[in-house]
């Protein structure tokens, strides 16, 4: 999800998250697992400034009421 609609509550543990500057172009699409291109789109997206991956390592959940997100050090300087 994205935008007004995306919040890291909703995030599960071991799932990949763009984290970017920018609105990304999801071709009328709420969700970017909806988005045609697959591969093709994903590297087009990262190839742009001020857009990262983010690997969700905990999420929210009964017991942690918190979401932790790693990201490549050497891209943090973006953001």
């Amino acid at each position: 999800m994205e935008g007004s609609h995306f919040e890291l509550s909703h995030c599960r543990e071991d799932d990949i998250i763009i984290i970017s500057k920018f609105r990304i172009n999801l071709e009328g699409h709420e969700d970017i697992k909806m988005v045609s291109g697959g591969v093709h789109f994903l590297r087009e997206v990262i190839a742009k400034p001020g857009v990262i991956f983010g690997y969700v390592s905990r999420a929210n959940s009964k017991d942690n009421n918190y979401v932790e997100v790693q990201i490549d050090g050497k891209q943090s300087g973006q953001f």
